[in-house]
């Protein structure tokens, strides 16, 4: 076994490191204000190939694999959680589903943009009253030599601003995935939603009023959607858990330098041995999450087969950062409650990671599942 990271690998993590300390950790909290990442931004992130890490260089990807969009989602979400949410949304949900099921056309028409950074994705599948693959109210009915989509999704990330989506719909085949792209008559975004937390990334409700799709716009064969959509949602589990990641070690860090410079009863409180406990769950929890994500990854690239190590790496990843946030509010005191300092917003972010693409509990249904078969 051999757990170093190739050299290949170790300079894409270099990179990222130093553009997001050199140009988006002084944005961050500008991010935050002001609800939005400036464009100039997502396209230097775009020229330097955060949208394509793990697509084949023919499509205009960086060919990295799973865990080189692991490494890097790591890095970016130790910033700002919209920075990893924007292309964790459009690369790990919309563009990987046109890849695991485009034809070779689809791909060059969808997935090289998209992994290009030159559009934005997003992938519909949950809707306002449920987000269970059997039981969707979106339609596509067959008509001549097309179909008719009809219904709404609801919390689409990056949905007011995409220009090519996903979408999930019940066909006389059972459910399938059509891809639709922005400017499509009677397809339209809702609201931006008002959220807790991920300010500067937008989600919002799709809908779809008697939509004209061609046949082309399906991918994968018809009935094919819900194996789609899983084997999607497998590999995002590990970029969300990558998320995690990185964002509790920034807060490890944060607490770190904090409990050297804080000062109770005349020292630091680094010396108070409850300080130090925090700090000791923090690095094992982040450790041993960091470690099941390149597991997971790695066997992932390798195409091993890796539903129940996706499911688990999730339900433990965000459940640490959620314990760690907790830990770095704790540590930081009234400072770690005031929007002034990061930390807050981190936590407040820290919460949507335990729902989105299935929330933890659905989680232990798949783990439990996958040990009874």
């Amino acid at each position: 076994m051999d757990f170093s990271l190739t050299s290949d690998q170790q300079m894409l993590v270099s990179t990222v490191k130093d553009y997001v300390n050199r140009t988006l950790e002084p944005i961050a909290m500008q991010v935050e204000t002001d609800n939005r990442i400036p464009q100039n931004i997502l396209r230097e992130m775009a020229d330097l190939g955060f949208f394509g890490i793990p697509f084949a260089e023919e499509y205009g990807g960086l060919g990295a694999g799973l865990l080189g969009h692991c490494l890097v989602i790591e890095q970016l979400a130790g910033s700002n959680a919209a920075y990893a949410n924007i292309i964790g949304a459009s690369t790990g949900l919309a563009a990987t589903a046109i890849d695991l099921a485009g034809s070779k056309e689809q791909k060059e028409r969808w997935l090289t943009p998209l992994a290009a950074g030159e559009k934005l994705g997003a992938f519909a599948l949950s809707e306002p009253h449920s987000s269970d693959l059997n039981n969707l109210n979106t339609t596509a009915e067959k008509v001549g030599d097309g179909y008719r989509l009809r219904g709404r999704k609801a919390w689409v990330s990056n949905g007011p601003v995409a220009d090519i989506a996903v979408v999930y719909a019940r066909t006389d085949d059972g459910v399938s995935a059509f891809v639709l792209e922005r400017g499509l008559a009677g397809y339209r975004p809702g609201e931006v939603d008002s959220r807790m937390g991920l300010r500067g990334s937008y989600s919002s409700e799709l809908h779809f009023d008697d939509c004209a799709l061609p046949l082309d716009s399906m991918i994968g064969k018809p009935g094919e959607g819900a194996q789609i959509a899983t084997a999607t949602l497998d590999r995002y589990r590990i970029g969300l858990s990558a998320q995690a990641v990185g964002a509790a070690e920034r807060l490890m860090r944060a607490c770190i330098d904090y409990s050297k410079q804080r000062s109770q009863f005349g020292q630091a409180i680094s010396n108070f041995q409850a300080i130090q406990n925090m700090l000791a769950e923090m690095a094992t929890d982040i450790a041993m999450a960091r470690a099941g994500v390149y597991y997971a990854a790695w066997k992932a690239d390798n195409g091993e087969r890796f539903s129940r190590d996706a499911a688990m790496v999730r339900l433990f990843s965000t459940e640490m950062l959620n314990r760690v946030a907790d830990r770095a509010v704790q540590i930081h005191g009234g400072m770690g409650y005031m929007k002034e300092l990061w930390i807050e917003r981190a936590y407040r972010d820290a919460r949507m990671l335990r729902l989105a693409e299935g929330t933890n509990d659905l989680q232990r249904l798949i783990i439990a599942n996958d040990l009874l078969a």
